[in-house]
């Protein structure tokens, strides 16, 4: 039976640590009278790539992005061109508000090339979906191990991030999400409700928040899979009261029902309400979300 403690773990195999790691191979060789033990001392450096998402820029999104730069992580802003409608090539490097931002621009073209279903028009699938900007991201980054997801709306009085990074650096879970939490097929909660052409009452769901998470590679190209085939499956159902998958319901669902590593982002610092003002958001070293502002 499955708990509801803060951390939900199911173990899917081994991967190296996120950041640098020591793994230790003990080697031993039983010659008469001797019985010596070699260590060999492998560092395995393992990537990570840092992305917020947004539909606008302006000087929030840029603060935010600022402080996801540091030591050897790569770090994007991922927009969408199809209400943005920048002029700028699909990769590049811009200069907005006196920072040099790495950015990635993503649009319904780019989703049509993935086979991606647009199920209830594509701007309303980039908040229900959020998953989608994994694969966006790996796509045309496909060379990293990790993958840490930022929502615009969420701010931090930290200087930076390296807190969370730090915290996380030797954790080797394929998913890391806010309030990761079993939930019945009873309850209350919206996204679990005309979910049954797809998952019987056997199937134990569960919730999340993706205002921050981080997915491994291999997570990434399961859920990608996953959502292709489901997209037949929901074509073909006959079901009149059906809902395409929210992805707060749809990654930790399928990834801990396939044996993959998920766990909550437990943090007392994390605030979450239906909206933060962000003059609101005066405690130090914080996480807000949402928070809303025309900065």
């Amino acid at each position: 039976s499955r708990s509801s403690s803060d951390e939900t773990t199911c173990h899917g195999g081994v991967r190296p640590s996120p950041n640098v790691m020591i793994s230790l191979a003990f080697i031993s060789s039983y010659i008469e009278n001797v019985n010596p033990i070699t260590f060999n001392f492998i560092i395995i450096m393992v990537s990570q790539l840092l992305f917020i998402t947004s539909h606008f820029i302006n000087n929030f999104v840029i603060n935010e992005y600022n402080k996801l730069k540091w030591f050897d992580r790569h770090s994007l802003l991922v927009l969408d061109n199809d209400i943005l409608h920048t002029h700028f090539a699909r990769i590049s490097k811009q200069k907005l508000f006196d920072t040099d931002i790495d950015i990635f621009l993503f649009d319904s073209q780019l989703h049509s090339n993935l086979s991606l279903p647009i199920i209830h028009g594509f701007h309303n699938l980039q908040w229900y979906n959020c998953d989608y900007r994994y694969y966006y991201v790996r796509h045309f980054f496909p060379n990293y191990d990790f993958y840490w997801q930022f929502e615009s709306d969420v701010y931090s009085t930290y200087s930076d991030y390296k807190y969370y990074f730090n915290k996380y650096s030797n954790d080797t879970s394929d998913l890391l999400i806010c309030n990761l939490r079993p939930e019945s097929r009873d309850s209350k909660w919206n996204w679990n409700k005309k979910i049954d052409w797809i998952y019987d009452k056997n199937i134990h769901t569960y919730g999340s928040i993706f205002s921050v998470s981080r997915m491994s590679s291999r997570a990434i190209d399961f859920l990608y899979k996953k959502r292709l085939e489901h997209a037949k499956i929901f074509e073909e159902s006959t079901l009149p009261d059906k809902r395409w998958l929210n992805c707060e319901v749809f990654a930790p669902t399928e990834l801990i029902n396939n044996n993959f590593t998920c766990k909550k982002i437990n943090e007392p610092h994390v605030h979450f309400r239906p909206i933060w003002d962000i003059k609101e958001c005066t405690e130090p070293n914080r996480l807000y979300h949402p928070v809303k502002s025309n900065l």
